[in-house]
Formats: structure tokens, C-alpha cells, sequence
């Protein structure tokens, strides 16, 4: 039976803001059996995707992922969606008899329904990263060090 509870939902969302600071993302368990993720402020530019809405919400079928420049980034938001919380994925589902089996369902988009999505320029990403970087305690290294370290983590993006 899918099922998902709330703390490894917050998992989900700790794993994703770690690996990307540049995206804010809508994380949100759904009764009790879904996940749904969806992208709603990023310096990625999505346009290219098949029915994409920048004023709405766009669907992303996991298993048909959009070809073009960011199909690598959907991939990791999955593998993370997946397998980034204590509740492991798994499906055993078979349609052709009428079985479904599976830990949980995943929904993934862009945007959200009344807000829409948001792309913000890359120097504006690299001062709010710089900026919750400066605000962490620091041990053994200056502001500006870690600072430094902050902009060439960026700069590797």
C-alpha cells in the first residue's frame, strides 16, 4: 500500500534544499500516499518544456522526462525524491493485470496553481547563498573566507 509519513517528507525537502540552494521548491505529502514537488522560484530558464506555463503549473511525467539543457537536474530531483528519505521507493505495480504496488507516488511540476513559477537572475541566487553563508556560525575561518567559499561553490554550479 503507498504511503509516505510527514517526517520523511521533511526528509525529502532537506535532502532537495541541500543539494539545490538555488531552487525554492513546494515539497508537500498528499493524503498520506503522495509526494508532490514542484520548482517554484530558479535561475533555470524552462521554456523549452512540452506545455510549459511560466503564470501556472506544468506537469513533468517522471517517466518521460524533457529532453533539452536541465533533463540532468529533473533526474537528480527525482533520485532524491526517491530515495532521499528513510521510506525507500520500490514498485511492484503491474498494469496489464490491474496491481499496483508501490512505497508512494511522486508528482513533479513547475510552478504552482496561482502562482506560477518564477525565474530569478543567477546574480540574485548567488547573493542570497552568499548572504545565509555569511550568517552561519564560522569556526576557524573568516566571514570572507567562507564568503570566498560560498562564491566558488556558486561558480562550480
Amino acid at each position: 500500500m503507498a504511503w509516505i509519513t510527514t517526517d520523511q517528507v521533511k526528509e525529502i525537502r532537506v535532502a532537495l534544499k541541500e543539494k539545490f540552494p538555488e531552487i525554492k521548491f513546494s515539497v508537500r505529502r498528499e493524503r498520506g500516499s503522495s509526494v508532490h514537488v514542484n520548482i517554484l522560484k530558479s535561475p533555470y530558464d524552462f521554456s523549452y518544456v512540452n506545455r510549459f506555463r511560466p503564470d501556472g503549473h506544468t506537469s513533468i511525467n517522471r517517466y518521460h522526462l524533457p529532453e533539452g539543457p536541465h533533463k540532468n537536474l529533473f533526474e537528480e530531483i527525482l533520485e532524491i525524491i526517491l530515495f532521499g528519505s528513510s521510506r525507500k521507493f520500490y514498485d511492484n505495480s503491474d498494469a496489464q493485470i490491474d496491481y499496483f504496488d508501490t512505497a508512494f507516488y511522486v508528482n513533479l511540476g513547475i510552478g504552482d496553481w496561482g502562482k506560477g513559477y518564477e525565474m530569478i537572475p543567477w546574480e540574485a541566487v548567488k547573493k542570497k547563498i552568499a548572504k545565509k553563508n555569511s550568517k552561519k556560525k564560522t569556526k576557524g575561518i573568516s566571514k570572507s573566507k567562507a564568503n570566498q567559499l560560498a562564491s566558488d561553490f556558486i561558480s562550480s554550479i
